[in-house]
């Protein structure tokens, strides 16, 4: 087995092409953070490695053991399938700039909001029969909804804590977090509290973000809103 340390390294991708270059077959990477163990682990997953990711007091040790196939043909190793293509596209997807959508008045710009969503249900969830009703659930789908069809777009939207599971795939808060990623709103998702909940993979919309990237957009924004 091939040890790395990338305690500090925000891209140890490098090394881990030059461990790969050497034919190993087992690789554990020490030291990282959320965000380069998530894309070391979409990298390596893509080139047939089973992957292990361990997290030691915010330090993630990753390992890999490459999964030995049949051999047939002109075939070396397996395509990944479809939803983890599809996945790591939504995971490697930029933090893109912006659109030009919605233009204020020269005479009255408002600052654009940025939502800070920690919870999957709007407010606290009234109770029906000593069972949640559902009602905060239905709230926060339609604020989401009703954010797609607003006159000015928030800036961004950042999902923590339980709100992270607004973007799982096949949901109608994912679609609505998509419509608004197609009109140049930023949707920024917990990698630790994905990672936490076991939901990485299973996340449609916005790009996983550290703590550092979500600090760096709470304090550019003009006007934050907690959620």
């Amino acid at each position: 087995m091939i040890k790395l340390n990338a305690a500090g390294n925000l891209d140890p991708l490098p090394i881990v092409r030059d461990a790969l270059a050497k034919n190993a077959d087992d690789i554990q990477i020490l030291g990282m953070d959320t965000a380069p163990a998530l894309r070391v682990r979409q990298f390596l997953e893509g080139k047939g490695f089973s992957v292990q990711i361990q997290d030691d007091n915010g330090q993630l040790t990753l390992t890999g053991s490459h999964r030995k196939l049949p051999h047939s043909p002109g075939v070396l190793r397996a395509a990944p399938p479809q939803k983890r293509s599809s996945q790591a596209q939504v995971l490697a997807a930029p933090i893109i700039e912006p659109h030009k959508t919605n233009p204020l008045p020269a005479t009255a710009r408002q600052a654009r909001p940025t939502y800070l969503i920690l919870n999957r249900v709007l407010g606290q969830d009234a109770q029906e029969k000593g069972r949640p009703s559902g009602l905060g659930e239905i709230l926060m789908k339609s604020f989401l909804g009703a954010l797609t069809k607003a006159v000015r777009y928030p800036e961004a939207i950042i999902l923590m804590n339980e709100g992270v599971k607004l973007a799982l795939f096949n949901t109608s808060t994912c679609d609505n977090l998509k419509a608004l990623e197609a009109q140049g709103v930023r949707v920024l998702v917990s990698g630790t509290c994905a990672l936490h909940l076991g939901i990485t993979e299973n996340i449609g919309a916005g790009v996983l973000a550290n703590m550092h990237e979500i600090i760096g957009e709470l304090g550019n924004a003009e006007k934050c809103i907690t959620i």
